[in-house]
C-alpha cells in the first residue's frame, strides 16, 4: 500500500506571505549560513503524522471535518522571533504567533483529539504555534546566530483570516520539501 508523508496545517493569504518574506529578507542580511524556508512552504503545522497509508486519507478527512465543525474562522498575526531548541543556540528560527493563538490552540486540540482517536500517536509536547523561517546547516555557528537573533526586533504582521485546515502531502526532495494539499476542510464561516 502506498504511503504518503502527511501533516495537518493552516495556510495564509499571499499578502501575509509577502510580509513574512520581507521579514525573512531582513534576517538574511544579518544571519548567514542558514537554509531558508521558501515562500511556497509557509504554513502553521497543527500535527505532523509521518507516513500514512493513502487509503486512510478520506477517513481522516471525514473525522477531521466532524471534529472541527463547531470551530469558527479566526484571525492570526505574527510577531517576535524565536528559536528551537533555544534562542541562544537555535537550530530552527521561527516567527511567533501573537494574535489568534488561543483559537489556534483550540483548533490544534480538536485535530489532535480526532487523530489520536483514529490511532495516531498523541503529541508528547504541548503545542507551540510558530512559523519556521529557517533551519541551521551543520556548519552553522549557532551561538553567533543566537546572539544576533536575540537582538533583532520585528514589527507585528497584518492579521489573516484562517478559514480552513489542510491535509498536506510532503515530498522530500534534495532541493527541499514540496508540499501539496490533499484535502481542504473549511471552518465555520
Amino acid at each position: 500500500m502506498a504511503k504518503i508523508r502527511t501533516f495537518i496545517a493552516v495556510e495564509f493569504s499571499e499578502e501575509l506571505k509577502k510580509e513574512i518574506i520581507q521579514i525573512q529578507q531582513r534576517l538574511k542580511r544579518d544571519l548567514r549560513n542558514l537554509k531558508w524556508v521558501p515562500y511556497s512552504n509557509f504554513h502553521l503545522t497543527l500535527k505532523f503524522l509521518g507516513d500514512v497509508e493513502s487509503k486512510r486519507i478520506p477517513e481522516m478527512a471525514e473525522g477531521l471535518a466532524l471534529a472541527i465543525e463547531g470551530i469558527k474562522t479566526f484571525s492570526v498575526g505574527f510577531a517576535g522571533l524565536g528559536g528551537f531548541p533555544e534562542i541562544l543556540k537555535p537550530r530552527v528560527i521561527w516567527l511567533g504567533v501573537d494574535r489568534g493563538k488561543k483559537e489556534l490552540i483550540q483548533l490544534q486540540e480538536a485535530v489532535e483529539k480526532e487523530l489520536t482517536f483514529q490511532g495516531f500517536a498523541p503529541e508528547k509536547k504541548p503545542y507551540s504555534p510558530h512559523l519556521t523561517l529557517a533551519r541551521s546547516r551543520r556548519d552553522t555557528n549557532l551561538r553567533v546566530v543566537g546572539e544576533l537573533l536575540s537582538q533583532i526586533k520585528v514589527q507585528p504582521t497584518r492579521t489573516d483570516l484562517i478559514q480552513s485546515i489542510r491535509i498536506m502531502k510532503s515530498d522530500l526532495r534534495p532541493q527541499g520539501p514540496i508540499y501539496t494539499c490533499l484535502k481542504e476542510i473549511p471552518l465555520l464561516g
